[in-house]
Parts: structure tokens; sequence; C-alpha cells
């Protein structure tokens, strides 16, 4: 079992009976050069990967699992068509970064893992990102680190409002637990945004939250006005 709960690739939607293959052209490969690059980048994915699952048993696994998973970024760097587990391999870097601490290097693989997500599913996509959110809202991460985080979401998921709001949800909830509450105004500020941009959203949820915020602050007048 994980550290991270249920595994990654479930979270995501994306086990070994469910890959997403980008292109047809990925399963089509035109000469044997090709093969072997496809050899090397299937056994560093998957080496790694076996890293990761073996991480909360075997000290160090953590360190040889983003190693690897960095090493077949760089050699996916080199191609104009990304392989099938391109997608999930960012999303175990995000993961693996945070885990050790490289905050820096989380917030980078976090904005390519945003940018990927227009190579698999909307659902795909969805589910993925909010596993990372889950586990970052999960954590005692440095405040500034989190804002960071959120800015990231808003700008590559300024499109999908669906999605964005279930994230900023997540940090609002965050906010409210850690009595951040100034960050937790702007996040339903944001919130009430997204529902007036999109009107299928449902705002039942910010108005708890604002509830939830007033009666922290024994704002009395405030909270009588949304009942």
């Amino acid at each position: 079992q994980s550290t991270w709960g249920p595994d990654w690739l479930t979270l995501a939607a994306m086990s070994d009976s469910d890959e997403v293959y980008l292109t047809d052209s990925d399963a089509d490969l035109e000469n044997e050069s090709d093969d072997d690059e496809e050899i090397e980048l299937s056994n560093a994915y998957h080496e790694s990967k076996s890293f990761f699952d073996d991480r909360s048993r075997t000290p160090g696994m953590s360190e040889r699992a983003l190693t690897g998973f960095e090493r077949f970024l760089a050699i996916e760097s080199t191609r104009p068509a990304k392989s099938q587990f391109y997608f999930d391999a960012l999303g175990h870097v995000v993961c693996l970064a945070f885990e050790l601490g490289r905050l820096e290097d989380t917030k980078k693989r976090f904005a390519e893992f945003l940018g990927a997500m227009a190579t698999v599913t909307r659902d795909q996509g969805e589910r993925a990102v909010l596993a990372i959110f889950d586990l970052l809202t999960r954590s005692n991460a440095d405040p500034d680190f989190m804002a960071a985080i959120s800015r990231l979401a808003e700008t590559h998921l300024e499109r999908d409002p669906r999605i964005l709001f279930k994230i900023q949800l997540k940090f609002a909830e965050l906010f409210l637990k850690t009595k951040e509450f100034d960050r937790l105004r702007a996040a339903c500020a944001s919130l009430d945004a997204l529902c007036a941009r999109e009107r299928s959203l449902d705002p039942s949820s910010t108005i708890a939250l604002k509830l939830q915020l007033y009666v922290a602050l024994n704002d009395v007048e405030q909270g009588l006005k949304l009942v």
C-alpha cells in the first residue's frame, strides 16, 4: 500500500487495463531505432514505477523512483510525440518531488503536468489533478507554496471552471482548517466568480464555507446575510 493511499494509477484512472495512448503512431513504430527507443522508455517507466510502489517498504526508493522518472522525462523531451506514459510519469514526479520536500521542483513539474492534461481525456485529467490536490491539501505544506500552486491551477485551468471550482474548494477547506482567514476570503471570492461565470456550478458549498468563516470570526452580521 502506497503512503499516498490508493495507487497513483488508480487515482488517475490509468491502470494497466486503461492506459492512455496519445496517437496511433505510438503503436505503429516506423523502424528499429524507434523500437529501441520505445523499449528504453518502457523499461525506464516500469522500473521507476516499481521503485515508486516499493518506497513505503524500502528506504531510498523515493529517490530512485524520482531519478528514474526524471530520466524517462529527459528521453521524452527529445521526442516530437509523447509516449503513452508521459502524463502519468509527470504525475509521479510531482508526488515524489513533494514527498522529498523539493517544492521548487514540485511547482515546475506541476506546471508541466497541468499543461499535459490536454493529452488525456477530460475525465482522466480531472481525476489525476484532483488526486494531486488531495495529496497537497492533506499535508502541512508551506502556505506560500500552496498559494503558488493555486495560482498555477488558475492560470492553466482558466478555461475549465468545473475543475477549477473543485480545486478552489479544496483550498478553501484547507484555509478554513488552518485558520488562514484572509486566504479563505480570497478563495471564496474566486468560487463566487466561478459560479457567476458557470451557472451549472453549485454555490451551496461556498455559502457553507462563508458561514463557517463568519462563525470563526464571530461576525454575526455577515453570517445572517447568508441565511
